[in-house]
């Protein structure tokens, strides 16, 4: 209905639509944001925590966002303050999206 001739059908349609994305504890900017991809488990590996990081790189901070992009480009072994910061992002992230959903 969002492409109907009659503003009241636009806009009875458009309120449908808020409705749906806010009773999905989502917001505008991350339906229309590429959706991010499919959580990895809590038991992840060190890489595929990396690679969903790197996936989702959108909706980090700047700083994050670079970190993430060089490591995911490079196999050098990280530092254990590299690993927690990994860490540290990864529970951001996940639970972050859980709470979202559980909304």
């Amino acid at each position: 209905m969002l492409g109907s001739e009659h503003a009241g059908e636009r806009a009875a349609a458009a309120a449908k639509a808020d409705q749906l994305v806010r009773s999905h504890g989502l917001t505008w900017n991350e339906v229309l944001i590429a959706a991010p991809r499919a959580l990895a488990p809590p038991s992840a590996s060190l890489k595929q925590k990396i690679d969903l990081l790197y996936a989702n790189r959108s909706i980090l901070k700047p700083k994050a966002r670079d970190f993430i992009a060089n490591v995911s480009r490079y196999s050098h072994r990280l530092s254990d303050k590299q690993v927690r910061f990994v860490d540290s992002l990864f529970v951001e992230i996940t639970e972050g999206r859980r709470a979202a959903r559980a909304k």
